[in-house]
């Protein structure tokens, strides 16, 4: 059994270690047990990258790094890991649900990692789910941050505004920005189409949702198949490799 020893937790998988991947875990908690977050953000640079032990690691990094920029690089990295199924996906997936609802630039940041996921179904499913429960494109606010933040003006409530309340226009701009910036992950990951990211709504989303989700799944199992089925002629091409030099 491997043990990885991970901030003080232990991680265990079914494989056999060599004495190069001791080296290397090593290096990895030596560097990943520093106080400083900007050297535990590099440390997870030195995890090999085809190794499936990797995959625990950040995940656990993820999770629990008491520093949030960490666990946000942790995600990059357990997004762009070589995956032969939908399983990162769905971890990928439930780590975005983690992330809290009003932390809407982590929310964003999260999104855009996403988009090195081979898998879709899992992840634009959170996705869908986000947009729908909390987005809403906000009305900007014309008038004075200083004069709209401390009065008790409030907004008119168009068809796709948020709570009424007062707001200021610094904070209306922002959220359009998040707004759009989350729009543009969402549709390089899924592949859909929008002229004008501003005029979209969540009904949009649920919509487009409700239209693809079994394109999507399907697109998922195409991929599957397709990775098994490579995987596949590359052990038998080994097997035969090996055969031939042994004659």
């Amino acid at each position: 059994m491997k043990k990885l020893f991970v901030a003080g937790t232990v991680l265990t998988t079914a494989l056999s270690v060599t004495a190069a991947e001791k080296t290397e875990w090593a290096k990895f908690n030596r560097s990943y047990a520093s106080a400083s977050a900007a050297e535990r953000k590099a440390a997870l640079a030195l995890l090999p990258e085809a190794e499936n032990s990797a995959i625990d690691v950040l995940i656990h990094v993820a999770q629990n790094d008491k520093d949030a920029s960490v666990c946000l690089e942790a995600f990059k990295r357990l997004a762009a890991f070589p995956a032969q199924d939908d399983r990162i996906a769905k971890t990928l997936a439930s780590l975005f649900r983690a992330v809290p609802q009003h932390q809407k630039d982590w929310k964003v940041s999260y999104a855009n990692a996403m988009r090195n996921s081979a898998f879709k179904y899992a992840i634009t499913e959170a996705l869908v789910e986000y947009a729908f429960e909390t987005l809403r494109f906000p009305d900007e606010v014309s008038g004075s941050d200083d004069v709209l933040a401390g009065s008790t003006k409030k907004r008119s409530q168009p068809q796709e505004s948020g709570p009424i309340g007062p707001l200021s226009r610094e904070a209306s701009l922002k959220d359009r920005a998040d707004f759009i910036a989350f729009m543009a992950s969402f549709d390089a990951i899924t592949g859909r189409t929008s002229e004008k990211l501003h005029r979209l709504s969540f009904r949009d989303v649920k919509k487009w949702w409700d239209e693809n989700r079994s394109k999507v799944a399907q697109g998922d199992r195409e991929l599957h198949e397709r990775l098994v089925r490579l995987a596949s002629e590359k052990a038998e091409e080994m097997v035969v490799g090996r055969r031939v030099s042994m004659k």
